[in-house]
């Protein structure tokens, strides 16, 4: 270090000696050689004591930033896999459903739109979000954005019974059975397969109890608190003319929303927009509060 260090002391001196114009007896080099030599020197005085050079070197490098989750310092996250799949494949109430991975570690989200047929911000809400996904940088989204397909094509609320009261209760004495009606059971069926931490459920509201409103389970804090986040980030948006977001806790007796968060401890919300808004706005917000989450959850 000491031979380093007089040589580059040496250096600084024939720089400035060079620069002044004196002869030093060496060949003239330019200001840009010398600053090189200058820097080489530096580093190599700086170099942590017993580390070794390129040349010979079998230790290992310094993990650059990145190296960690598979990307070289620098490099922008890859883009997230989107594969869609079916979901009751030749059954009268198939409908699609997409995985979008982002290939890193994160949380699990499940977004359902379309338990209600006659809603149809929560339908383009989906379809908006399959556009965003490319946005998704950490963890998984789950998306069903037409979950009762049979009523979606009818444009009603359901064409039976109401898909969003067959999902299973849980008893006093901790039961909770299966659903009986088909299309609650496969879906039923993806919540267990892939244990959401968080599931999302959209709606669209004529009532003037639920609409404009970000419903969360009573017993989970954490989804209180994300349905106020969410509720005031859409706030933010709003004209004068617009009703504001509320959030209200307690979830409804044999919804999906409900059914996962009691029985596979999801964090459970429910956002509800109101059909006394234009079709667009609506829409807008219903995607704008799922995509808040997936920030406030660190997924984009």
């Amino acid at each position: 270090m000491a031979q380093s260090l007089l040589t580059l002391i040496f250096t600084g001196l024939l720089l400035l000696a060079q620069t002044l114009g004196i002869q030093t007896g060496t060949e003239r080099k330019t200001v840009d050689d010398l600053i090189s030599a200058f820097h080489d020197l530096r580093a190599s005085f700086l170099e942590e004591p017993g580390a070794k050079s390129d040349a010979g070197n079998a230790g290992t490098a310094p993990e650059s930033p990145g190296a960690q989750d598979g990307r070289a310092a620098g490099d922008q996250p890859a883009a997230a896999r989107v594969e869609r799949r079916v979901l009751g494949a030749g059954e009268s109430w198939e409908t699609a459903y997409y995985v979008i991975d982002s290939g890193r570690s994160g949380p699990v989200v499940m977004v359902v739109a379309g338990l209600h047929g006659d809603e149809p911000a929560a339908l383009l809400a989906a379809e908006r979000l399959i556009e965003q996904a490319g946005e998704i940088t950490a963890g998984q989204v789950v998306l069903l954005p037409e979950a009762n397909a049979p009523a979606v094509r009818a444009r009603k609320a359901h064409t039976g019974a109401d898909l969003n009261r067959a999902f299973p209760v849980e008893t006093v004495r901790g039961e909770a059975p299966a659903p009986q009606e088909p299309a609650a059971a496969a879906i039923w069926q993806l919540v267990e397969e892939h244990r959401p931490d968080w599931l999302v459920d959209l709606h669209d509201e004529s009532s003037d109890v639920t609409g404009q409103t970000v419903v969360y389970h009573e017993a989970q804090p954490e989804a209180a608190w994300a349905a106020q986040a969410m509720a005031g980030h859409l706030n933010e948006a709003l004209d004068e003319a617009d009703t504001a977001f509320r959030t209200a806790g307690g979830l409804p007796s044999g919804s999906l929303a409900r059914a996962a968060a009691e029985l596979f401890d999801a964090r459970a919300l429910v956002v509800e927009t109101h059909r006394r808004h234009s079709l667009a706005a609506r829409s807008e917000w219903l995607a704008d509060g799922v995509m808040y989450l997936l920030a406030y959850l660190g997924m984009r």
